[in-house]
């Protein structure tokens, strides 16, 4: 026979499993909605750094190639220089 007080405390219980139960739901949630927003964030991060990083490789070969050109007018200016500069003596 179950008594009532064996009655009481399995519905104890089941309330506590029932409890138990949606908390663990809850956080699930709580923390799936978390994830895909750190994941949005995370991809927009990325997606900055490497617009960063082309906009600075862009640039850097602007000044590579602006550093060539002056490279080769001085070599050429250089050269006007050292094949004029035999012929004043």
């Amino acid at each position: 026979m179950v008594t009532c007080s064996q009655m009481l405390d399995e519905k104890i219980i089941m309330a506590i499993v029932g409890i138990f139960g949606g908390l663990i739901t809850f956080l699930q949630k709580v923390l799936w909605t978390q994830g895909k927003n750190n994941y949005s964030i995370i991809v927009k991060l990325i997606d900055r750094l490497n617009k960063t990083d082309s906009d600075a490789t862009r640039r850097h070969e602007q000044v590579l190639q602006e550093i060539n050109d002056l490279t080769d007018d001085v070599s050429f200016l250089k050269g006007r220089i050292n094949g004029s500069g035999g012929s004043r003596n």
